[in-house]
């Protein structure tokens, strides 16, 4: 494995591209029936230790190890109640058509609209 991160940093190189050890995470995909035991304590990404996590971000979506998202709609439905609980604590100050503006703009275009 750190050999191929060798070898994409050496492309990320050729292509003016920089890979920050620091924010670097390790995902490995494995069936749910894997053993734990396979998988390597760390692997060395630069000057930093890099221990394997149960789930990675990428792009906004949570992924983990087994590849269910289960934690991406834990994390969306979250979110979604949190802004819809204080659409709802606002309401009395709203009117019908700018609720159902904030409504639509969640669902729509997701809480960053918000």
């Amino acid at each position: 494995m750190e050999r191929c991160v060798i070898s994409i940093r050496q492309w990320m190189k050729t292509n003016m591209l920089k890979l920050n050890d620091d924010n670097t995470e390790i995902l490995i995909i494995r069936q749910k029936s894997a053993h734990q035991h396979l998988l390597p304590e760390s692997v060395r990404i630069g000057n930093t230790n890099v221990t394997p996590n149960t789930h990675a971000r990428n792009l906004g979506v949570t992924f983990d190890c087994n590849m269910s998202l289960e934690r991406h709609v834990t994390n969306i439905s979250r979110t979604a109640y949190y802004h819809l609980h204080s659409i709802g604590r606002i309401r009395r100050y709203l009117d019908q058509g700018h609720t159902k503006q904030l409504v639509h703009a969640l669902v729509i275009f997701g809480w960053g609209a918000i």
